[in-house]
């Protein structure tokens, strides 16, 4: 008997990249905000429903830590797939005593099977947010 697999939630990754004098080594957190994680599966077809009246939670990446390193690709987390409002706050990058945040300013359908790479950019006195996406079986890290 041959089993297929298919990923049923999305993959958010973090890239992380020192562009100025500050470095890395206070960042204590990555937040994905405002985020509905609750779902329901059939177990007969795979298909995936949204729970009626669903609060939003949040969720923190793991991996995520302080390095000297000018680059850090560690931080990661599985999120249900779900349309994500325009103008509303989405990530949370805490580094040092300085937050900074993304909101998106049109919506994202965060999809199965889709892998997310949000680059973020730490400048000295600012933060950049760059978002791509690939399906998640031609990640090569896809598991």
């Amino acid at each position: 008997m041959e089993l297929i697999f298919h990923h049923k939630l999305s993959k958010i990754t973090f890239k992380i990249l020192q562009e100025g004098d500050r470095n890395l080594s206070g960042l204590s957190s990555i937040d994905i905000l405002n985020v509905a994680t609750t779902t329901q599966i059939d177990i007969t077809t795979g298909d995936l429903t949204t729970v009626d009246n669903q609060s939003t939670s949040t969720i923190q990446a793991y991996g995520i830590s302080g390095s000297t390193d000018k680059e850090l690709t560690d931080g990661a987390a599985l999120i249900v797939p779900q349309q994500f409002p325009a103008h509303q706050e989405l990530i949370r990058v805490t580094i040092g005593d300085r937050v900074h945040t993304y909101i998106p300013d049109a919506i994202i359908v965060f999809e199965e099977e889709v892998h997310y790479n949000f680059k973020i950019k730490v400048y000295d006195e600012n933060v950049t947010f760059e978002v791509s996406r690939q399906d998640w079986d031609k990640d090569p890290d896809h598991i």
